[in-house]
């Protein structure tokens, strides 16, 4: 970040006749409300004759957007409200662009990396992209095609979200939450949640699917933190029951419908970029998880906050460090995700219409 020393300054000495441009010090609270200027002496000697320093203040946009849409501070700047307004907003547009009925309440889905082929399966598909939706960013990762697919699947209307955002594009947790929340606002009936994961339980292998029966956040990072949005759920929601047990009961129905293996573990996940050390991987399994990632908690959080039933899904692409004796690579994720494709798809068609007819529909608040 930058300031310029005005040319105001000339007044004192005519002799200059440029801007001056000197690096700064920024910080910003937590929530946060203030943002703290730091300048160095250079400027303020430079200019202590005159007292008159106009400061500049570039690149503000990036420094203000891990804040709160809540803070009265950021939502000035940024000309937003708050998370709720930015959700309502941003579901009428997409109920105007997929045109779904208000009286409608989908199943929504999100598809994580190399699953996404879901999405191109539901019949009188309508899609629109994040590009065209307000507050969403674009997903930037291989895997993700970042937008909405409305469909129908055997008569129930689905929801699907192809490709998701992840802390590691530089989004604080309430972003990477906030296509979530869109879909809770639409009045998603249930959520189902799904990813590619690297195996840490010593008995999964690449390949297999994963019921995620509870998950570990090891980001530090929570969606919820700032001040509470009334509008869409209450201060401190309960996690004790975050993925519904009666979507878990009807996943596993039609797990053994379909004769698809189905494992059970507990997701953690990690902020990512960078795939775990071996040693982060040891500490996950100490620490009770089954499968590692670098998604679903901020939108399983979100899901619980605005209390939409959710279940979760792992395909399990790869063991995690220090199991195999070789590196990882994001396309091998995708690669093996891709392989499964056709198993997941089967469970997805036997699940999706119990999973509607588990759960009651709910209202849309857009």
């Amino acid at each position: 970040m930058t300031i310029s020393c005005s040319p105001w300054a000339r007044l004192a000495n005519p002799r200059r006749n440029r801007k001056r441009s000197i690096p700064i010090t920024t910080a910003a609270t937590e929530p946060s409300t203030m943002m703290i200027i730091v300048i160095p002496p250079v400027c303020s000697s430079s200019f202590s004759s005159t007292k008159l320093i106009w400061v500049q203040i570039t690149r503000l946009r990036r420094l203000l957007v891990p804040m709160s849409r809540s803070s009265p501070f950021s939502g000035t700047l940024r000309r937003m409200g708050t998370w709720s307004d930015l959700a309502l907003e941003c579901a009428r547009a997409a109920r105007a662009a997929l045109q779904l009925d208000p009286a409608v309440s989908p199943v929504a889905v999100v598809l994580g990396s190399g699953l996404g082929a879901f999405g191109e399966q539901l019949s009188s598909a309508r899609s629109v992209s994040f590009a065209d939706l307000p507050g969403l960013p674009r997903a930037t990762v291989l895997g993700h095609k970042g937008r909405l697919v409305l469909g129908e699947l055997e008569g129930i209307p689905v929801l699907a979200q192809q490709g998701r955002l992840h802390g590691y594009e530089g989004h604080d947790a309430a972003t990477v939450a906030f296509p979530a929340r869109v879909l809770g606002v639409l009045g998603a009936r249930a959520l189902v949640l799904t990813n590619a994961a690297g195996g840490v339980n010593l008995q999964l292998k690449p390949g297999d699917l994963m019921r995620i029966t509870d998950h570990i956040n090891l980001t530090a990072r929570n969606p919820l933190v700032g001040p509470n949005e009334e509008r869409l759920g209450p201060r401190f929601p309960d996690l004790s029951r975050v993925y519904t047990p009666v979507l878990a009961e009807a996943l596993e129905e039609a797990a053994r419908e379909t004769g698809i293996p189905l494992r059970r573990g507990v997701y953690a996940q990690f902020l990512g970029p960078s795939y775990e050390t071996p040693a982060e991987v040891r500490m996950a399994r100490i620490l009770g998880a089954d499968a590692v990632g670098m998604s679903t908690v901020p939108e399983a959080i979100a899901a619980a906050h605005q209390s939409v039933p959710c279940c979760g899904i792992s395909c399990i692409t790869n063991h995690a460090a220090g199991i195999a004796d070789k590196p990882l690579t994001h396309q091998e994720v995708v690669a093996v995700a891709q392989q499964v494709e056709g198993t997941f798809l089967r469970l997805l068609r036997a699940f999706l219409p119990r999973a509607a007819a588990a759960v009651p529909p709910r209202k849309a608040l857009a």
